[in-house]
């Protein structure tokens, strides 16, 4: 399959242009490669588990976007093959009909792994899975879900490893040793899952957005009215850029003062990379100058197919094409000073992009067809597309599974019913 795709891509390298490669007529993909996903190995989130780690995998996802930029990219390795499960734990969550769907994806820091759902937090050793603490009730903000997406936010860890929840009526900050709150904001509404940097702490809500400094003291207070998806903002020392009700706006991280305002709605949060906002758009991916918001790249494969969530890596731009009325797929562009280039792309149905290495891009999408098909995070190789493994849920929504948190060698995946578990490679 993956031969298949570069080699169509590299066919029609002739009719790549500024503005990228000319999209095919009518609403369908413009990937060529319409079979789903064929992974060489899975793992089912129900395998039995072959023990907890010797010693703490290395690394932390602080964020489900991997870190306040939202560029979804991990310094890490996953594991190429022989894929195993650690350890799998069950959250006690809130049901409806007695089936739970609020669990959110997972975030790692400290040796710790956490999940919210709709009025609790939950911590776990990523060792072993074994219990830390929970704390509620907590009203966590809850979003649109879709299929690759949770409807309970999840966390954010700080530098000094506190836990920063978005909730209906402010921010809460939890201790990680015991999840006593350490300090709180009142008075917003829908928090948005706040950004959270070694300079500062930046929180939207419906109708506001603030800076405060790592230990709650205000910075800014700015009011907005945010977009109703409650995309999070993403933060670097140059800008905060967050999404509003009438397009996408930055701010100084430091005054609060307005960098510039754009009207374009963009399809999922927004990313920074290198003093660069990328946007996935309806209209495809485009890259603002942080600072001053003027465009320096506009990447597009044709009328309506917009490119959303993307994961932006040092070598490469991954997004989803998402026609109006057919299955996605996942595209692999190269970055370079000319512009994107296309270097693989992939059918995945109705999924998203989660996260990337130097090695692997990761999708939350469907794996299999027909009753035996299950939702669940596929790994695709960066340089071809081949599609190595994947860490299978179920079919129904409860064993859905939510973004995962990367770590060094190992990953750990969250279902909405809330089930954990920890991923390795065979260990020798």
């Amino acid at each position: 399959m993956a031969l298949g795709r570069r080699g169509f891509l590299k066919a029609a390298a002739g009719v790549t242009g500024a503005g990228g490669l000319t999209a095919l007529a009518g609403c369908a993909s413009s990937c060529p490669d319409s079979d789903p996903p064929d992974p060489a190995e899975q793992v089912s989130i129900d395998a039995e588990p072959v023990g907890p780690f010797s010693a703490p995998p290395e690394g932390r996802w602080p964020a489900v976007r991997g870190g306040g930029a939202n560029t979804g990219f991990s310094t890490g390795q996953l594991p190429p093959a022989d894929l195993e499960l650690r350890w799998r734990a069950d959250l006690d969550i809130p049901t409806e009909d007695g089936v739970g769907v609020v669990a959110s994806a997972p975030v790692v820091g400290d040796e710790q792994v956490y999940v919210a759902d709709s009025t609790r937090v939950h911590a776990r050793s990523v060792r072993t899975g074994e219990p830390r603490w929970k704390f509620g009730p907590l009203p966590v903000t809850e979003i649109p879900s879709y299929s690759h997406r949770a409807k309970t936010i999840a966390p954010r860890i700080g530098p000094d490893g506190h836990v920063f929840v978005g909730t209906e009526d402010g921010l809460v900050v939890l201790d990680a040793a015991d999840g006593t709150v350490r300090w709180r904001v009142d008075a917003m509404q829908a928090v948005a899952p706040p950004a959270v940097t070694a300079a500062g702490v930046y929180v939207q809500g419906a109708q506001s957005v603030q800076a405060l400094e790592l230990d709650g003291t205000p910075r800014w207070n700015r009011a907005v009215e945010a977009d109703g998806e409650q995309y999070q903002p993403a933060a670097t020392s140059r800008a905060v850029v967050f999404p509003l009700a009438d397009g996408i706006e930055a701010r100084d991280p430091e005054t609060g003062e307005r960098l510039w305002h754009r009207s374009i709605r963009p399809e999922s949060a927004p990313v920074l990379d290198a003093g660069i906002c990328v946007l996935g758009t309806t209209d495809g991916l485009v890259g603002l100058d942080a600072r001053s918001g003027t465009e320096e790249f506009r990447y597009t494969r044709g009328d309506y197919l917009a490119l959303q969530s993307p994961v932006v890596t040092p070598e490469t731009i991954y997004a989803v094409e998402q026609p109006p009325e057919a299955g996605a797929a996942a595209f692999a562009l190269s970055r370079a000073a000319d512009g994107l280039t296309p270097r693989w792309c992939s059918a995945i149905g109705d999924g998203a992009m989660a996260a990337a290495t130097a090695e692997h891009a990761l999708t939350s999408t469907s794996v299999g067809t027909g009753p035996d098909a299950g939702h669940g995070i596929v790994a695709f190789t960066a340089d071809s597309g081949a599609v190595p493994w994947a860490v299978v849920g179920g079919g129904r929504s409860d064993t859905w599974t939510n973004p995962p948190a990367i770590l060094d060698g190992a990953l750990v995946v969250s279902t909405r019913g809330g089930r954990i578990v920890a991923v390795s490679g065979a260990e020798t």
